[in-house]
């Protein structure tokens, strides 16, 4: 919680520093996947990375780490037994896109709305275990914006969550 505060602390207007260079998306996603794969295990939850082949990003490879680590956990947090969470990612002629989709509970709806204030907590009752604070979906649009991105979050159709984080084409090294 301390980093996470920290983090917020150092922003300015929603944005915290960074220092791009090429990352490999797929690469990224799959780091992040090994890193939960034993807590995920201990939970009965099955983690699903799927990135196209060839995606790369120009961006903060901390920042991105962090905003990967901040989505797993949340959604960890959120997932039943026998769940699964999908790490997804891919590009488009304008956006390079992440998405970490899950079987939980999903968002309250009137929660989906300010789901990226700081603090913000949908139901301190909710999940496997009630540590979050609500900083690391804010630090995770924080760290989107940084990159001239968008975060959002909406309930799947078929139950469960899904957190959307895009960057625009020509911060991915590619101008169209």
């Amino acid at each position: 919680m301390a980093e996470d505060l920290l983090v917020l602390a150092r922003s300015e207007r929603g944005r915290v520093p960074v220092a791009t260079q090429r990352v490999a998306l797929g690469e990224a996603v799959r780091e992040a996947c090994k890193r939960f794969a034993t807590r995920a295990g201990e939970s009965h939850v099955s983690l699903h990375p799927e990135v196209e082949n060839e995606t790369e990003l120009l961006v903060d490879p901390v920042r991105l780490r962090q905003a990967l680590d901040n989505l797993i956990d949340n959604s960890l947090r959120h997932s039943r037994d026998g769940g699964e969470i999908r790490v997804s990612g891919g590009c488009d002629d304008h956006e390079t896109w992440l998405k970490i989709s899950d079987r939980g509970e999903g968002f309250p709806e009137e929660f989906v709305a300010r789901a990226f204030e700081p603090f913000a907590r949908s139901d301190p009752g909710r999940g496997r275990d009630h540590c979050g604070v609500g900083l690391g979906l804010s630090i995770v649009r924080a760290i989107a914006e940084s990159h001239g991105g968008t975060a959002s979050a909406r309930n799947l159709p078929t139950g469960g969550a899904e957190v959307t984080v895009r960057f625009p084409r020509r911060v991915a090294g590619v101008e169209s």
